[in-house]
């Protein structure tokens, strides 16, 4: 069967089969994603391209943002 899951984007295919190895019972759920969860970026004090030497970036740090617009995340703790 295919359900609609919390991302629109991402269908959630369920259908019922055998274990491999052992034969027990199962319910499979079968997902994707779609496009990037996550983005590198500088931190706010390198983002403004006027105030900041380009040559300072390759020392500088990163940060891991989610992109939350696409809920992946959520999608796949519920799923």
């Amino acid at each position: 069967s295919k359900r609609r899951g919390i991302s629109p984007s991402c269908p959630v295919y369920e259908y019922d089969g055998a274990f491999p190895g052992g034969g027990q019972a199962v319910r499979y759920r079968v997902t994707s994603t779609v496009g990037h969860i996550f983005s590198l970026d500088f931190p706010p004090q390198y983002n403004d391209q006027n105030k900041v030497d380009p040559l300072t970036l390759f020392h500088a740090p990163t940060v891991l943002l989610e992109d939350a617009r696409a809920r992946v995340s959520e999608y796949l703790r519920a799923e």
